[in-house]
């Protein structure tokens, strides 16, 4: 999937809407290629987990 600005953009734009004011609570890296960030976001009480891999099977 090639990413071009405004791909790019609206990523930015909807990591923004749900992040923000949100506080990391852990960090796992479960194996070599994935890592996994877990924020805690106070209102609305919810808990966030942003999976971030180079592994070829997510793409």
């Amino acid at each position: 999937m090639p990413f071009d600005a405004f791909s790019i953009a609206h990523l930015a734009k909807e990591l923004n809407e749900h992040l923000r004011n949100g506080r990391i609570d852990k960090i796992y890296q479960p194996d070599q290629e994935t890592v996994i960030i877990e924020v805690f976001h106070p209102f609305p009480r919810r808990e966030l987990q942003l999976l971030i891999s180079v592994h070829p099977q997510y793409y």
